[in-house]
């Protein structure tokens, strides 16, 4: 039987779009370096992190392979980015177990975790706009739910703990699949997302996808797409919805 038809609904994106976590991922990849190169210094200074490595990977191994192939003297472009994880593609396995002991050491030390993540201006006042609206709001997510579920405690977000979709629903194609087998349809859906994989899925199933252009995918990949600031987008949703 189908589920029964559900009013609007939004859903908002962690990483780049209501939390700023780039100086987390340079801290961990910082830290797990040495073991993973003997020794050697981290190569990229933070903000050349922020500018050359954030905005193009999608997996925890592309810290290390891109970062070494802009040591090597290589260039990250959008055209070249599965050639150099395919001729990476040890590194980054190598690397992955390194990455997740220095993740472990961080979130062994909460305080330090939780300023290494702090959200984007306006965000939380975002949310509580959202959950003031007639719309159901959710959380979707590549962390794991214990993960988004600290976090939000800490910035004082309350949400449902079924309004939560995290990695264990999939990527984002089969979380906004799993959204419209509940009751909701595309057209009274908005995702607000920083990255252009991510707003492409939901684009290709006809949800309305605004981006979020604070976030670390490159402007030339969301070019296409409405762009909003958080402060901006519950405006946005509102127009989007009819409400």
């Amino acid at each position: 039987m189908a589920a029964k038809k559900k009013g609007p609904q939004v859903s908002v994106d962690m990483d780049g779009t209501i939390l700023d976590s780039w100086f987390e991922s340079y801290r961990l990849v910082s830290m797990a370096w040495p073991n993973l190169m003997n020794g050697d210094r981290y190569p990229l200074e933070p903000d050349e992190f922020r500018l050359k490595v954030r905005p193009v990977i999608t997996a925890a191994g592309d810290f290390f392979s891109f970062t070494k192939a802009l040591a090597d003297g290589e260039n990250l472009d959008i055209h070249n980015l599965d050639d150099i994880r395919q001729r990476y593609r040890q590194l980054e396995a190598d690397g992955y177990r390194h990455l997740m002991d220095a993740r472990r050491a961080v979130r062994n030390d909460f305080q330090l975790w939780m300023s290494l993540v702090p959200l984007y201006d306006g965000a939380k006042e975002m949310l509580d706009e959202l959950a003031s609206m007639p719309v159901d709001l959710y959380i979707i997510s590549s962390k794991d739910g214990e993960t988004i579920r600290h976090i939000l405690q800490y910035y004082m977000i309350e949400l449902p703990e079924n309004r939560i979709l995290d990695a264990n629903h999939g990527r984002r194609p089969n979380q906004l699949r799993e959204l419209r087998s509940m009751g909701y349809r595309a057209r009274d859906m908005v995702m607000y997302d920083d990255s252009s994989e991510n707003l492409a899925a939901a684009k290709h199933m006809r949800i309305c996808a605004v981006a979020a252009p604070q976030g670390y995918d490159l402007p030339e990949r969301i070019r296409g797409y409405r762009q909003a600031l958080p402060g901006e987008f519950p405006g946005v949703a509102r127009e989007l919805l009819h409400l």
